[in-house]
């Protein structure tokens, strides 16, 4: 992960958060480490009212980091290899330069206009004065110096030289994060995890502020279908099935809103709507209330009435060890290069998880009310979609997949989406990881189509959808799944990476 840092720095990096879960097979438990960004000290509900920008731009955007933090007592816990070693590779390609890949080169191309500080500017631009582009090099020594440091102190980064570093970095550009915060920072560790049966699988997934439990619905409503290999064939056939997964979406996206940092929401409502998410017999009943000839434009037959708006950037990485114990992770610093703010000295990239707070009085984007629970407060967590999920043999313990995603709130279709395909419908892992799918947030009361071949639904099945009553909408946004299943019959490991960015899977 320290080298994913290092070279998905649009989308992930030290000065983020992420969310890890854990399975051990042998123990046959799941561990959630949750080293998600937390609201400093000085950060109050209103702060954001007058100043929506400073949400999203600059220092006042950061959350107090958690990533380094999280690897700290993920190696504690877990650790075989010394931590020297674990961050020398991260160090090396600091130091030397890595290639900057597609994805690497679109984010640059989209940011460019919101990177205004010159030393950040320089650190993505050729000597020319063009800016980076796929296939060219990028030296980071202010980052590789700061790796070192963490190489040999991590706590450093909490309570010693750099923690002073990145506090100067907040004071000196009228920032709120402080050494304290830093200092106060703590993970959450437990072993509370979803779990969800379905039939001869155990489903294992984060719990909130994490999209887990979107995910969970999901899947819980639509187990009810019994979903096999002939559910994507033929185009009618193909079609019935999207409606019915979106419509799940819908019913469980709907419950988002009154999602909250459990450590700092006490609602009665939340409470409620956490049971139901695991209720079996409760997502029987929308289950039910799904017809196949027809969707619903009407908000509250799904039973929502708001929307917490969720864009971001986002980097996965899934993992099976030889013993069976998996490890499945998403980290973050939220929008591309996070809040556009950099280190000058340390060459941190600082996250702008802020945004993912609500904001009062203030709707979002798509013209709804912001969600009360996810206000913000000092020391809470932010929601998220960021989703790890792992899925395991009810029989044997045997992990039959680990999955997880970026690309904001499409984290949650596109695990969900994924796991489907695989799981039920019997799809080889990379076919099911690069099959166009579709995306409904419940609120805009559209699906989201990927524009772009081969991720573009067919024209039949859009006008089918649309003969059902859906507003399809093409758009270039995309998730991005990273994803490892295990064959037990064959005794084999598959790793697929999304094609739709470019990633790698690899084995050792």
């Amino acid at each position: 992960m320290f080298c994913i840092t290092v070279v998905t720095m649009h989308s992930s990096g030290i000065g983020g958060g992420n969310f890890m879960l854990i399975y051990e097979k042998q123990k046959r438990k799941a561990v959630f480490i949750n080293a998600r960004e937390k609201a400093p000290a000085a950060a109050h509900e209103n702060m954001y009212v007058n100043n929506s920008d400073d949400a999203w731009l600059g220092p006042m955007s950061a959350g107090v980091p958690g990533e380094v933090k999280g690897f700290i007592k993920a190696h504690e816990m877990y650790g075989k290899l010394d931590w020297w070693s674990l961050v020398e590779p991260s160090v090396k390609l600091a130091s030397e330069g890595f290639i900057v890949t597609s994805a690497l080169a679109y984010a640059i191309k989209r940011s460019e206009p919101s990177i205004t500080d010159p030393d950040f500017r320089e650190l993505l631009m050729n000597k020319d004065g063009t800016f980076k582009k796929e296939g060219d090099t990028i030296v980071n020594p202010q980052l590789a110096e700061t790796l070192r440091t963490i190489q040999e102190d991590p706590e450093s980064f909490y309570s010693g030289k750099l923690a002073k570093k990145i506090a100067a970095d907040f004071e000196n550009n009228d920032g709120i994060i402080t050494e304290k915060d830093l200092k106060n920072y703590q993970v959450g560790v437990t072993e509370d995890v979803l779990k969800l049966d379905l039939d001869d699988i155990t489903m294992l997934s984060c719990p909130l502020p994490s999209g887990g439990p979107v995910v969970t619905q999901i899947l819980n409503i639509l187990q009810n279908y019994k979903f096999n290999s002939t559910s994507m064939e033929g185009v009618d056939r193909k079609t019935l099935t999207y409606h019915r997964i979106v419509e799940a979406m819908k019913f469980a996206y709907a419950r988002r809103p009154y999602f909250g940092d459990p450590d700092f929401v006490n609602d009665p409502k939340l409470a409620e709507v956490m049971k139901q998410v695991l209720n079996v017999e409760y997502n029987k009943q929308l289950y039910e209330k799904i017809w196949d000839n027809s969707t619903h434009m009407n908000a509250s037959y799904y039973g929502g009435y708001q929307s917490v708006q969720d864009k971001g950037s986002t980097s996965h990485l899934s993992v099976v060890a030889p013993n069976g114990d998996t490890v499945s992770v998403t980290g973050s610093v939220n929008y591309y290069f996070g809040g556009k703010f950099r280190s000058k000295e340390t060459g941190i990239v600082y996250n702008n998880e802020m945004d993912d707070f609500s904001i009062p009085n203030k709707s979002n984007g798509f013209g709804y009310k912001p969600s009360k629970n996810n206000y913000v407060q000092p020391g809470k967590r932010p929601l998220s979609s960021m989703s790890p999920t792992i899925f395991v043999d009810k029989k044997t313990g045997d992990v039959r997949l680990a999955i997880g995603a970026a690309g904001g709130s499409r984290i949650i279709s596109s695990t969900a989406w994924v796991s489907m395909l695989n799981l039920w419908m019997g799809l080889p892992l990379e076919t099911a990881v690069a099959t166009p799918r579709l995306h409904h947030q419940f609120i805009p009361n559209n699906i989201d189509i990927n524009a772009n071949e081969p991720f573009r639904v067919s024209q039949a099945i859009q006008k089918g959808l649309e003969e059902k009553g859906h507003l399809c909408k093409e758009t270039n946004r995309k998730s991005v799944v990273q994803a490892v299943s295990y064959n037990p019959s064959e005794r084999t490991v598959f790793g697929a990476s999304d094609p739709r960015k470019g990633g790698m899977a690899w084995g050792l």
